[in-house]
């Protein structure tokens, strides 16, 4: 089972995927995690001014998708429905710029791989960030946007058994992105989306939003202010996950019944 989240930078999907993956062990389900790497979120190590210093965490940021790129290169077959995915999104919203194109290429080539092998295990796999938020990150990079690139978007990309958007006040994820912004290094922050596309990216994961319910796609919303909502936004998902994985067993069991 695939669950995937999505939202504006700042919203908290890193977390919110951390807690849901505890709560679903405590109940008992194998629960594995496929994280967005941000290393700014890591140790720092303070300078003579106070201000954090992450240059060993941004050489990583740089160098590690290239090395795992590369390592999962020959495990996605070409003509996978991931790596067709992959090459539409592309061809839909060609990025700004040689870094993020390059960024773009090696994110959406280990996105596929994990995808690929998550689609084949029993285990509940959350994505804190796939396929959906990249289109809403390509789109909010896109000057010009034809009115059906994102519909066009949706129907290649492969679906989650359960997508989650998680939602938080404007005021706080402003004041969320703009210590983000601050804990940075010069290094990470072309790496990053400025607080401006930020912003027009939750309009756009709003869009999004509206957009899979039309499709019957099964979509929860939750709350992410701050760590006293967290508790109960994790218990709602995790209640929903505990009812699609008994539906499935019910109507596995009945399928089964049915062949004998």
């Amino acid at each position: 089972m695939i669950v995937e989240l999505f939202g504006p930078p700042g919203v908290g999907k890193t977390t919110f995927a951390q807690a849901l993956a505890a709560r679903l062990r405590e109940r008992g389900y194998g629960s594995t995690l496929a994280l967005s790497y941000r290393p700014s979120e890591g140790p720092t190590i303070a300078g003579f001014d106070g201000l954090a210093r992450r240059w060993f965490p941004a050489f990583r940021r740089v160098t590690r998708p290239a090395i795992e790129s590369l390592m999962v290169a020959h495990c996605l077959p070409a003509d996978s429905p991931e790596a067709c995915a992959a090459t539409t999104l592309r061809n839909l919203f060609p990025p700004r710029g040689v870094i993020m194109a390059l960024k773009l290429r090696q994110y959406l080539l280990r996105l596929s791989a994990q995808w690929h092998d998550a689609a084949r295990t029993q285990d509940v796999v959350i994505f804190d960030q796939a396929y959906v938020q990249i289109i809403c990150t390509l789109a909010s990079l896109t000057s010009v946007e034809r009115p059906d690139d994102i519909e066009t978007a949706l129907d290649a990309v492969p679906q989650p058994d359960l997508l989650v958007r998680l939602n938080t006040p404007v005021d706080v994820l402003i004041a969320r992105l703009a210590e983000r912004s601050r804990r940075m290094s010069k290094i990470e922050h072309l790496l990053e989306l400025d607080i401006e596309t930020s912003l027009t990216a939750a309009q756009i994961a709003d869009r999004l939003h509206g957009l899979m319910r039309k499709r019957n796609q099964t979509v929860v919303c939750v709350e992410s202010i701050d760590q006293r909502s967290l508790p109960a936004a994790v218990d709602k998902v995790a209640e929903i996950i505990g009812r699609i994985r008994t539906r499935r067993l019910t109507l596995a069991g009945v399928e089964s019944e049915g062949a004998a």
